[in-house]
């Protein structure tokens, strides 16, 4: 009977974790050729910080011209340099690759910042994202995309990653864009560490801020990294009484990222929870009313992409 019960119980067990394991995996995808493996065969313990920065550390860089078109059709795109990170010859996963979201919104953000006036309707009207003299935070910047084009448009952006590895290949990228292209408008993007698990107390050492937008794309994969994330950027967003702003001036949130990936609902759903409004759009929506999106449809699939944009809830 003991026996019995203990069998029961290991068979419970078993198949919880089984459930677990299939609410909480990192997606298998097939881009540029190769396939990701599950986060558990591909990244060892984070706790070893060592081991991780062995783990990332890069045997070659690919630099990669990355052209966002602008709205002006006498005005070349807009021009940034990442380097794609390999080990052994494979694009590195996840902070490693340069993914299709990032390159949508940059193009967004260039739209934004060159379109003679707002188009889309109203809705588009009040979510214009002016960039020149604001203070912009890219959370988990990977490559760093997003900050460098906003830079390039004349804000002035701090790029946040946790990964060693990640970081002095972001620093090095700052540096190869002056070097290739001419100084930023504004002070040169800064780089700074950022654990979304860990980011009390970080967060207030974080130079530049308060910031007036935050970005990111392709940011949540694991339903773990919604209850991570979401309370960093309630706390970026919401009304602080030691920095108070006017209305015109609060702080918003803009991602672009596959609507499919788990964690992706449950990361909304906490953000709501966290006294944040949310707005989302389907990319190919937008893509009818922003010629810089629709430029990218082809080569890039708009269909999975959401944007999402967030703000204090009124």
């Amino acid at each position: 009977m003991v026996g019995d019960e203990e069998g029961r119980k290991g068979a419970a067990a078993a198949a919880q974790q089984r459930e677990e394991e299939e609410e909480d995996p990192f997606w298998k995808a097939e881009l540029h050729g190769h396939e990701l493996r599950a986060l558990d065969e591909l990244m060892p313990d984070r706790e070893d910080e060592a081991v991780l920065e062995e783990w990332w550390q890069p045997s070659d860089v690919q630099r990669v011209h990355v052209e966002v078109p602008t709205d002006k059709a006498q005005e070349a795109p807009l021009v940034v340099t990442i380097q794609q990170i390999q080990s052994d010859g494979v694009l590195s996963a996840v902070g490693g690759e340069l993914w299709p979201s990032a390159r949508v919104l940059a193009a967004i953000l260039a739209h934004h910042h060159t379109a003679e006036r707002p188009s889309g309707g109203a809705d588009m009207a009040q979510s214009l994202l002016e960039l020149n003299g604001k203070t912009v935070l890219e959370v988990g910047a990977g490559l760093g995309l997003l900050g460098l084009a906003a830079a390039r448009l004349g804000a002035r952006v701090v790029l946040t990653d946790s990964v060693p590895a990640l970081l002095d290949n972001l620093q090095e990228t700052v540096a190869l864009n002056v070097h290739l292209h001419g100084e930023f408008p504004g002070p040169n993007p800064l780089v700074a560490s950022l654990d979304w698990s860990d980011w009390r107390d970080t967060l207030s050492a974080l130079p530049a801020g308060p910031f007036h937008l935050v970005l990111g794309s392709e940011l949540i994969y694991a339903p773990h990294h919604a209850l991570h994330l979401a309370p960093l950027v309630a706390s970026l967003l919401l009304p602080s009484p030691h920095s108070p702003r006017p209305p015109e001036e609060q702080p918003r949130c803009v991602i672009v990222q596959r609507g499919d990936r788990p964690g992706w609902l449950r990361f909304l759903e906490e953000c709501r929870s966290h006294g944040l409004q949310v707005t989302l759009r389907p990319v190919e929506d937008l893509a009818t009313h922003i010629p810089t999106c629709k430029e990218l449809s082809a080569d890039v699939d708009l269909s999975p992409l959401v944007y999402c944009e967030m703000t204090a809830a009124e």
